[in-house]
């Protein structure tokens, strides 16, 4: 493989990849889970303890439904930020004013292509979103990179590569 560097940038994050979890969800499920084992252990009232009980369910049913249907995300977390991507033959980057963030290739089990993003399967659950950069040229370079590392299926027919419609 040739020497891959490519760096492009946006000035807003792609939509829906930030989670809006409610604020209440994991410490409900925490302190619910530590209050039925705390009641169990200490042979607390059936009602303290089934009360615990029903807070773990409550929060677990609220975390699989932000999960399933996700708000969209409020306050602070709307601000955008400029993001840099970087893709080069040992990772890709994104750094904001805020953070730096770097994955390693070996990290990425396989790939899909989405009209504004790629779509990078790391360990399950985990994904990373990396945007297509607006410029064709870096666009195909990527598309070719993750053909070479295997991550998405080599062009086969002699079919033209994959356009943004």
């Amino acid at each position: 493989m040739t020497g891959v560097h490519i760096e492009f940038r946006r000035d807003a994050p792609l939509p829906g990849t930030r989670p809006a979890w409610s604020p209440i969800v994991v410490p409900t499920t925490v302190l619910g889970t530590a209050g039925t084992a705390i009641g169990l252990r200490l042979n607390a009232p059936a009602a303290v303890t089934v009360t615990a009980a029903i807070a773990v369910v409550a929060g677990l049913a609220a975390l699989g439904h932000e999960r399933r249907f996700p708000l969209p995300a409020t306050g602070p977390r709307t601000r955008s930020l400029p993001e840099t991507w970087i893709v080069t033959d040992e990772s890709i980057s994104l750094h904001t004013a805020e953070s730096r963030y770097r994955w390693s290739w070996n990290l990425i089990r396989s790939a899909t292509v989405h009209p504004d993003r790629y779509r990078l399967e790391l360990e399950s659950p985990h994904r990373l979103d990396l945007p297509r950069p607006e410029i064709p040229q870096a666009d195909a370079e990527i598309d070719a990179h993750l053909r070479n590392r295997g991550l998405l299926p080599p062009l086969s027919g002699g079919l033209p590569p994959w356009r943004r419609s």
